[in-house]
């Protein structure tokens, strides 16, 4: 059960999701630009291992490869609730996980390899959570998923869920170039459905404009 708008009335549900999306789009990538420059600063003196380096950067990737699924999302003319809630828990998922990854001021001092295995748990477990928000967005907001994105995505929060639990940096640096590589693959199909125009869309999508009629309100 829910509400759906259409026309004028979907109008500012729409505005109201794009500025939702990009404001937490903005604040993950507040969380990773201080922490990629204490990186890249060899006077911090801070000693940050490689592979927290390498998700720092999967995840500024992953920042601006997210944004093509986006547009597509742009197309959806009618929404409700569950589509609205969708995209927000994406966007606040991207913002918790670069928040856990990237280095601050606590790692002054500290073992590198003991402060990354402190947040790899909550790190992975988020990043797990939204490789399955990857699939659960293609099948709520556009009705269709991708075999082959399901399968890589369920690969990766196979590779995660072991990096949450695993202590040993040997492992962490083995399974993570791994993981980056299912992971990123994933996303790379959805952004290349959505600029090839393939993905599949159900007959409430179509492009968004203002509707001179009167809305209508169609509750379910």
């Amino acid at each position: 059960m829910g509400t759906q708008l259409t026309g004028d009335a979907a109008f500012p549900i729409f505005i109201i999701l794009l500025v939702v999306a990009m404001i937490l789009w903005a604040m993950a990538f507040t969380r990773l630009a201080p922490g990629f420059r204490i990186i890249l600063d060899s006077r911090s003196g801070i000693n940050i291992p490689w592979v927290q380096t390498g998700w720092v950067s999967f995840a500024w990737a992953f920042l601006f490869v997210s944004i093509w699924p986006l547009i597509d999302v742009l197309m959806v003319e009618e929404w409700d609730f569950t589509d609205l809630l969708v995209v927000v828990v994406g966007g606040l998922l991207f913002f918790l996980a670069a928040a856990a990854i990237s280095p601050n001021g606590t790692y002054a001092g500290a073992d590198g390899d003991a402060r990354y295995l402190e947040v790899a748990p909550v790190f992975f477990g988020l990043f797990a959570t939204l490789q399955v928000w990857l699939v659960v967005m293609d099948n709520v907001i556009f009705g269709d998923a991708n075999a082959a994105r399901i399968g890589l995505s369920a690969v990766a929060i196979v590779i995660a869920v072991i990096l949450a639990f695993v202590r040993s940096m040997s492992l962490q640096k083995v399974l993570s170039p791994v993981a980056w590589i299912f992971a990123a693959t994933a996303v790379a199909l959805q952004a290349n459905d959505v600029i090839g125009g393939t993905l599949g869309r159900p007959d409430d999508v179509a492009p968004l404009q203002p509707q001179t009629a009167e809305a209508k309100v169609h509750v379910q």
